[in-house]
């Protein structure tokens, strides 16, 4: 391509203009899209017909920039769009390989000036793509035979394509048809029990509420997947009473059982037949659905059945405040059908909510877009096209697209195309529990109470036993904005669940209104335990989010003050929160990023394996009250790409590494605070420039070279009983099962029972998490340099407090007293009744000697 001229080539009729700076067709009209979506074309293009790899592309658009894979994909799918390249046919993905560009024909390029617009792109996608893939030219596309078919051929098109449209959507429907579980439905009366009357209401209308999802399908055979038993028993004074079983038919396990009282009037009886279509297969909370999420936790995403994927994408019981995100299994696996099959309807209504879920809670995403909202502000866009496309795919009768429609809106607070949304979604399937609550909640935030509540009291009449607690939320906050605030703590009571950071909070904005401050604050130090380093604006910004008005966010930003959350950032304009955010800095030709926070003396925190700078959020408002709190993720950690496959993981890099980010933010003298394995850069780094480090506090270090073999007091039996605990990370990294092996890693170092990894706080299972790819690099780390030994430390002149928990495994106390041993100058405390998780149990008691201890080292500084 050069300078001056424009590119011959054409692509589903378009060019690029090297003049123009841009895609134009054959009319000359542009096709917009984003700089670094052009600049990929332009890559593609110069290759036209080969294949380019990612990497080629990242190099060639992005250069040295950090930015993550879904730039790159974001923008193949920006361009397929601008090219009208549904099938994927012009611009190819090559598994594992990368992307190739298919130019048209050669003999197509004079014509295709001559052609309308919508009947180009028609005539390329059922006549000139296919002849690209046999290369070979259309007989009616040589010169002399083109201009008697020409009106003809437009016509056709047309034709075509309109037929493309219905007969993609059709096959669509019908290849995830072969994927939806199927039930069989069977009713049974006990022995010598006469069928009452309204039973016969019953089985009938749980039939047509199953025709509403099309989450299962009803099967008149025993080859179905699943099967339903409807068992009626006589019970006590006459009483009849249905039991309600699903069981898996290839297993013959049971998954579901409830007992229901059949009721006397039809009416009642007809709505027991929506209620228990609903136990079994509403998405989110239907028994199928539970069952297919639980049985595809244990497979690798690329064995994932579609149906199962879809269960992960509708899956919602992370949504609540516990663990705010769609998982990353389901992003995977949406992509790979998406991929696998672009006309998946439902797979791109779910797409849609993973885009509207990112937006508002920025999970599984890199640093910055992380924890800065403004960085995150394309994602609603990108969750309304996802959900118009599988609107337009869809054929009208999957309540998904409208399900997803809705949120997609929502993320945007737009609020009167979320109300068409719900309307079309409630005129599919007036009588699903799961959407009519999610519905009601995002009515009610976005200021609509009565509408809102109403929809949950429905939901609540469907499915009064296996609700879920936040459905509850719509209502409590109904009476918050009433200023009923005893209907209101009432409400939050009943949804209160304590591992949910939102229940804490909720509870810490209502009990001021209510004169009980003190068990308002109360509220507050439990929500910092669960949700660290949350503030006044980081509340007032979630809900803002959710479109809640401003007069709920004023009541709710006083209550929150006089109940003593901290405040960091501002919120005088509620459109225009400011929340402090991740920052990126390069040292040493990485990116890394950090938390920098608060004024005064500099402390930087390091955190230790599979973590990163949020492994110390516990502190963030603690510190920087006081201090310059400043928390960075190590080379390796954090959501940064890597500069390398990781040749480079030592313990002296990171020592380097921690010298260039003290010097690259101009700080020139620092305490450190490190957590376990972090001890061994702080300590190397204190060595090597004693200048920068004022002080170093750590809480158990892990440095197993310290240990002295030859003396028989050491408890090598109780280093050999902890580290076995390690073989089962092992285990699981041998089978390729990165995040069972984090799991492990943390119940171990944490000593905690196997599976008590989904009872840690929501903070640290997403660090751990996020972390599980720098896993693989601890078992075969190097390190170019002189080991941590006894003798090395005894250079280390730095003022140290070395700190460790009193129910510590024996090996890891016996290494924080080695520690402080050999180093010089070292005071060595212990807080009662912790482990190694200590800075997370009791982060009070942890700052306090923190604080103390800079206190001391600064005030004998300026004698």
């Amino acid at each position: 391509m050069t300078d001056n001229e424009d590119h011959d080539s054409r692509y589903l009729g378009a060019r690029f203009s090297d003049r123009l700076k841009c895609l134009v067709l054959a009319d000359g009209s542009e096709i917009k899209v984003r700089p670094q979506c052009l600049l990929v074309f332009q890559c593609l293009a110069n290759q036209a017909g080969h294949v380019v790899s990612k990497q080629t592309v990242f190099d060639a658009v992005w250069g040295n920039k950090q930015v993550t894979e879904d730039s790159l994909t974001q923008c193949i799918s920006e361009l397929r769009r601008a090219l009208g390249d549904d099938d994927h046919k012009t611009l190819r993905t090559v598994p594992r390989q990368g992307y190739r560009l298919v130019a048209d024909k050669v003999e197509e390029h004079a014509k295709w000036s001559e052609l309308s617009d919508q009947s180009n792109r028609a005539v390329a996608a059922t006549v000139s793509v296919d002849a690209i893939d046999q290369h070979v030219t259309p007989r009616f596309f040589q010169p002399r035979a083109f201009w008697l078919v020409l009106p003809l051929l437009v016509v056709a098109a047309i034709f075509t394509l309109r037929s493309v449209e219905t007969n993609s959507s059709s096959a669509s429907n019908n290849k995830s048809a072969d994927d939806v579980p199927t039930v069989f439905l069977t009713f049974d009366k006990s022995s010598g029990n006469t069928i009452a009357p309204p039973l016969k209401a019953i089985v009938n209308e749980a039939r047509v509420a199953f025709s509403r999802y099309r989450s299962v399908v009803l099967r008149d055979d025993a080859s179905a997947d699943y099967q339903l038993r409807i068992t009626s028993h006589a019970a006590g004074s006459g009483q009849q009473t249905l039991a309600v079983e699903v069981t898996q038919r290839s297993s013959g396990n049971v998954l579901f059982a409830e007992s229901l009282d059949i009721p006397e009037s039809d009416n009642a009886a007809r709505e027991l037949g929506i209620r228990i279509a609903a136990m079994v297969a509403a998405p989110g909370v239907g028994a199928i659905g539970r069952h297919l999420l639980a049985a595809s936790n244990k497979k690798p995403v690329s064995e994932l059945s579609r149906a199962e994927c879809y269960a992960n994408g509708y899956d919602c019981t992370n949504c609540s405040g516990e663990l705010d995100s769609i998982t990353r299994r389901a992003e995977a696996c949406l992509a790979d059908i998406i991929e696998e099959h672009p006309t998946d309807a439902r797979a791109w209504a779910l797409q849609s909510t993973v885009y509207a879920h990112q937006y508002q809670w920025g999970t599984n995403l890199p640093e910055p877009q992380r924890s800065n909202l403004a960085e995150r502000s394309h994602l609603p866009a990108l969750a309304i096209e996802a959900a118009n496309r599988a609107e337009k795919l869809s054929d009208g009768g999957d309540s998904a697209v409208y399900w997803a429609m809705v949120q997609a809106y929502g993320a945007a607070c737009d609020i009167d195309k979320m109300q068409t949304a719900i309307d079309r979604g409630l005129q599919i399937n007036p009588d699903d529990p799961s959407m009519l609550a999610a519905f009601g909640n995002f009515l009610a935030y976005a200021g609509q109470w009565d509408e809102g509540v109403e929809l949950v009291e429905r939901a609540l009449e469907i499915e009064p036993r296996h609700y879920k607690r936040w459905w509850l939320f719509a209502l409590a906050k109904r009476h918050y904005i009433r200023g009923e605030y005893e209907q209101a703590l009432g409400k939050f009571k009943q949804a209160f669940n304590e591992r949910n950071w939102l229940s804490h909070l909720q509870m810490a904005y209502t009990l001021p209104y209510l004169g009980r401050l003190e068990e308002a604050r109360k509220a507050v130090r439990n929500l910092q335990l669960i949700a660290p380093g949350m503030t006044v604006e980081q509340a007032l910004q979630t809900y803002r989010i959710y479109c809640f008005p401003d007069t709920y966010l004023e009541k709710m930003k006083q209550a929150l003050i006089e109940a003593g959350l901290p405040s960091r950032g501002s919120s005088s304009n509620f459109n225009d929160i400011f929340v402090p955010h991740a920052r990126i800095i390069q040292i040493n030709g990485t990116s890394v990023e950090y938390m920098d926070l608060g004024e005064g003396v500099p402390v930087v925190f390091v955190h230790g394996a599979i973590s990163d700078y949020r492994s110390w959020t516990h502190y963030q408002n603690l510190i920087s009250e006081k201090y310059r709190y400043l928390s960075y993720s190590r080379r390796y950690f954090g959501s940064q790409q890597w500069i390398d496959g990781g040749e480079n993981y030592s313990i002296h890099v990171a020592a380097d590494d921690l010298i260039a980010f003290i010097e690259a933010l101009n700080l020139e003298s620092v305490f450190l605070v490190s957590w376990s394995s972090g001890a061994k850069a702080a300590s190397i780094a204190a060595i090597k420039r004693p200048d920068l480090i004022q002080g170093i506090v750590h809480y158990e270090p892990v440095v197993d070279s310290l240990a002295d073999l030859d003396d028989s007091e050491t408890p090598v039996g109780a280093r050999d009983k902890h580290y076995g605990g390690f073989d089962r990370v092992d285990e699981f990294l041998t089978s390729e099962d990165p995040e069972g092996a984090v799991k492990s890693f943390l119940e171990t170092v944490f000593e905690l029972h196997p599976g008590q990894f989904e009872t840690e706080v929501m903070p640290i299972r997403m660090v751990v998490l996020d972390s599980a790819r720098t896993l693989p690099l601890m078992s075969g780390s190097v390190s170019p340099g002189p080991p941590i030994t006894c003798d090395y430390l005894a250079a280390m002149q730095t003022p140290t407090l070395v700190v460790y928990g009193t129910k510590t495994n024996q090996w890891w106390q016996y290494l924080a007293r080695r520690y402080a041993e050999c180093a010089p100058n070292v005071m060595l405390k212990t807080i009662s009744g912790v482990n190694h998780a200590g800075p997370i149990r009791k982060p009070d008691v942890l700052f306090a000697l923190i604080s103390e201890f800079i206190d001391q080292q600064v005030k004998a500084s300026k004698r």
